[in-house]
């Protein structure tokens, strides 16, 4: 799948000399938001675990002007974290923007899901979330800023064979209300943003009978793109959304009120 580029022109600078760190950089809503936000200004830092992801996201942002710095290591992983962290600071000059959108997704039931699948699924989407927050923190209170954490309409209306999921993503929900809280006196926003199904390689083994039984059960009578997902963290990235923290947004063409 690739990532449609929109025309440069729609740019407003919206995060204009913002320095922006997102995980799961190399496709999909990472790709999509890495290329948006240096559209509109800001200087990125691109983080995932296969190279080759990572090098096709940053020759699109840098073929539009963008600046963007490859970070290759796994969210999941302490020690990767930490020098991820050390790493993106050195690159960037500091650290704006938080944008935690590495994660996992396998169906299965509570019965076959053995116990390193439920470790894998739960140490990359809720432990790598924390994880990048935890070591990325400390850099953010000199001067506030803002963290996006990704987690899923699953684990606001989790449904059967996908209990390691929905439980991780609604440990992301808790997460992210507990660090708003938190931080708030640091100055530092932080906000979640619930994905329904959405075009990604994450579905890639997917077969197209069930992405458009899927496209059909949401109310807008399609699977989101991942561009709709990078708009969703622009706004919330944004001096627009600065009253804003705390917020679980559900960007789901209308499947959580289903």
């Amino acid at each position: 799948m690739t990532v449609q580029m929109l025309d440069a022109t729609i740019s407003q600078m919206r995060l204009n000399g913002k320095r922006a760190v997102i995980s799961g950089g190399g496709s999909g809503i990472g790709r999509a938001t890495a290329i948006i936000f240096a559209r509109e200004g800001a200087s990125v830092a691109i983080v995932g675990r296969r190279k080759d992801r990572l090098d096709i996201t940053a020759s699109m942002v840098r073929a539009q002007g963008g600046r963007c710095h490859i970070i290759q290591g796994d969210v999941s992983l302490s020690a990767d974290v930490k020098r991820v962290a050390k790493e993106s600071v050195k690159a960037l000059g500091g650290v704006d923007i938080l944008f935690n959108n590495a994660g996992v997704h396998r169906f299965g039931s509570v019965e076959d899901t053995e116990e390193d699948l439920w470790d894998n699924i739960t140490n990359i989407n809720l432990k790598g979330t924390y994880l990048m927050s935890q070591h990325l923190i400390g850099v953010m209170k000199k001067n506030g800023g803002v963290i996006i954490n990704n987690s899923s309409t699953l684990g606001l209306k989790p449904v059967p064979n996908t209990a390691a999921y929905s439980a991780a993503k609604a440990g992301v929900i808790s997460l992210t209300k507990s660090m708003a809280l938190e931080l708030a006196k640091d100055k530092i926003r932080v906000n979640c943003i619930c994905p329904g199904v959405v075009d990604t390689p994450i579905h890639s083994e997917q077969s197209p009978e069930f992405m458009e039984e899927m496209a059909a059960y949401h109310p807008l009578g399609r699977i989101g793109t991942p561009e709709d997902v990078a708009y969703a963290a622009l706004y919330l990235a944004s001096d627009e959304a600065n009253w804003i923290t705390g917020v679980i947004m559900p960007v789901d063409g209308g499947i959580s009120c289903t």
